[in-house]
């Protein structure tokens, strides 16, 4: 009987048009759902490295993420500047948004001898790719038309500083 009236209810809304239903996400929205494992902090044997939250910003079906991170490396501690960027991929099973494809576009280890720099580097370009781990968003299963996106998600895009998930058939 539920699987009928959540049919139905699809149809009654498919009728209305192709795009049903916005899901618009904002940067602070997607900080929220970080802060569950941000900061992050990885042991590694040799060091640390540390980081925190970052500035999040969304453009051209992207996101771009800024940190101000740390690395203790060989009991040194070095300041890194990172700047990376990334899609975005759905889960439908879970109904929730991750990240993908992240890539390093800026990586700044400040007063880090030459000889550590590149295994800095190489550590620093590991450890970002934890973010692809985590939901950077997730529907709420309790609104109804986000609980039947599960099953009608079209496209993502971005517009005026928000993610925007375009519901339909």
């Amino acid at each position: 009987m539920k699987k009928v009236i959540i049919f139905a209810a699809v149809m009654a809304l498919c009728s209305c048009g192709a795009t049903l239903y916005r899901v618009k996400v904002s940067e602070n929205d997607v900080k929220r759902e970080m802060a569950a494992f941000l900061p992050y902090e990885n042991d590694f044997g040799a060091g640390t490295i540390f980081m925190p939250m970052p500035q999040v910003k969304f453009e051209k079906e992207r996101i771009y993420l800024d940190f101000d991170a740390k690395i203790r490396l060989f009991q040194a501690n070095y300041n890194i500047k990172l700047k990376a960027n990334g899609n975005f991929r759905y889960e439908k099973s879970q109904g929730a948004f991750y990240l993908t494809g992240l890539q390093v576009e800026q990586l700044t280890i400040e007063g880090i001898a030459p000889i550590l720099a590149t295994t800095a580097e190489n550590l620093v370009k590991a450890n970002i790719n934890f973010l692809e781990l985590y939901p950077i968003y997730v529907l709420n299963q309790n609104d109804f038309k986000e609980s039947l996106a599960k099953l009608v998600l079209l496209r993502t895009k971005t517009e005026k500083g928000r993610i925007i998930f375009e519901l339909g058939i």
